[in-house]
Formats: C-alpha cells, structure tokens, sequence
C-alpha cells in the first residue's frame, strides 16, 4: 500500500529546477495553465518558472506566486504518476502541500486552488505576523518536552523528526532562547505557519475554502494533522483551515501510516524529497520503501 506526500515550503525551497531546465512537458503544460489562470489578476506577462526558488533568503517576496508555483510544480508531477493510484492508496499533504492535495484528491479543481493559494500568499504578506525558525538539536527530543519548555510567546510549528523541528516565533528574541538550548538554528520564513500566531488570517482564509466547489475526495486522504484518513468534503475543507494554526507532528503521522494504514511504500511528489529525509530519520516500526517521483521524471526525460 501506497502514501502519496506531498510536501510544503521546505520544499520549494530546495527546488533545482532542473525539471524546467530540461523542457518536462508535464511541468510545462501545467506552468502554461496555471499563467493563463493568473494572467487576469497579476498580469499577462507572469511566468510562474520565475518564481520557483527563493531570493536572496527573503521568503516572502512574490510569496503568492511561489506558492502558486509550488502547487503547480506538485500537480504536475502526480499526474505524470496517477496511473499508479489504486483505491487503497493515501494521498497526504503536510502543511502548504495540503494546496496539492487538495486537486489531485480531486477535493476541488486547480484553477480555483491556485487562485485560493495566490489568495492566501496575498494574506500572508499583509499580516507581518512574525518568523518560522528551522532548528535541528544535537539529542534527541520529544514532541511534548519541547512544548513544555518553550517560554510562551514561542510555539512548536512543525515536529520533523526527533531531531529537527520549525519554531513560530512574533519577533527575533527566540533566537536568544534558542541559544540557550544549544539548537542549531536559521530562520525559513518570514511568517510563523502552524501556530496560534495565525489565527488573523485564519477568517479571511476560511471564507475563501466555503467559497469553493468543495467535492467528495475520490480518493483516500490522510491528514497530517489529525493523523486519520478523512471521509468528507467539509472535512478536508476544515482540517485545510486547522492546519494553518496547529501543530504538525510528522513524526505521529508516520507512524500511524506505518502502522494504523499498514502502508508500506511512500512516493514523494516532490519539488525535493524533504518528507522522505525525515521519514529516513524517524523512529517508525517498520521501514518504507521510499521513492522519488520527482527523480524518476527527471530521468525519464533526460
């Protein structure tokens, strides 16, 4: 049994572009697709091949597009795959992927999906809400001795592996505290995704979801936040709302696909196998096989 990934900023981030580079016609067509949907709202010269790396470090800048980008470059490559998609399969998104997952599940189409996810990068740079910390610790640590001694303006994001973990923070004095722990630390994001800090976009956002022509999933979708497969539209539509203000803890999510979902391989639909490096250093009871679909597409072009 199969999980499909598909993973969020971290992501985009390491994106080679080589899938570009090279003329991948699945990732070409889709990029076509996805300028013609934005044209209209952000103007008929956009190319989203432009915005598939981050600049200079700055997260946020053009971040609507980039995550227009990254949901088209995702789209894309599941449906060089979805062949492969039988009926007991997983489809599974961790935070900005959720976009992804939400098409390819066909929860909802693409179209309004990009211009849903251009909307929340708009919402995004107009909040200033605060900072997403990438930490990595020298020991292992557990999700709940991390939140029990985060002083309080500081909050657990996303729990990677028992050695790496995101950190929400309103401004930069968490850097003195993570300091004092001894974690290696650099800042991801100029915005603090998965916690209580935001909570004031999460109204505009959720007005967005109901807006939508939300459909039944036709296929099994399995959230990363609740750690359970969910068997309706509203659902998917209120965990995509939840997830912006809660907690990841991909550590409990392989876990219950290892073993709840007795899933056995996991296929990372890319831009960059992230979710596959930390499922290799996740202490999961029984191992996955692990493949890049992004790789294989690469090298069936080549």
């Amino acid at each position: 049994m199969k999980a499909f990934l598909f993973p969020g900023f971290d992501s985009l981030e390491k994106f080679d572009q080589r899938a570009l580079s090279i003329g991948v016609p699945q990732v070409r067509l889709q990029m076509d697709l996805a300028n013609e949907i934005l044209a209209p709202i952000v103007g008929s010269d956009v190319d989203l091949q432009s915005f598939t790396l981050s600049e200079d470090g700055e997260f946020n800048r053009n971040l609507p597009l980039k995550i227009a980008a990254s949901l088209t470059v995702q789209t894309a490559i599941f449906e060089s795959i979805r062949a492969e998609l039988r009926d007991e399969d997983l489809i599974v998104g961790c935070s900005l992927g959720d976009l992804a997952r939400t098409v390819c599940s066909g929860i909802a189409s693409f179209e309004e999906t990009l211009l849903g996810g251009h909307r929340f990068g708009q919402l995004l740079i107009e909040s200033e809400l605060g900072y997403l910390y990438r930490c990595s610790a020298s020991d292992t640590t557990t999700r709940e001795t991390l939140e029990v001694s985060l002083p309080t303006d500081l909050y657990l994001s996303v729990y990677q592996t028992p050695k790496h973990f995101l950190i929400a923070s309103r401004d930069r004095t968490a850097e003195a505290w993570l300091t004092s722990q001894g974690f290696r630390f650099s800042i991801l994001a100029d915005l603090p995704l998965h916690s209580p800090l935001m909570s004031a976009i999460l109204p505009p956002m959720q007005r967005t979801i109901r807006a939508s022509s939300i459909r039944q999933p036709k296929a099994r979708v399995f959230s990363s936040l609740w750690h359970r497969e969910m068997a309706c539209a509203n659902e998917c539509a209120e965990e995509a709302g939840a997830n912006i203000v809660e907690c990841v803890d991909w550590v409990r999510t392989l876990e219950h696909l290892a073993i709840d979902q007795h899933v056995d391989e996991i296929v990372s639909v890319g831009p960059a196998p992230t979710l596959l490096r930390f499922a290799e250093r996740a202490p999961v009871a029984r191992p996955f096989r692990m493949r890049d679909a992004y790789a294989e597409l690469i090298g069936a072009c080549v």
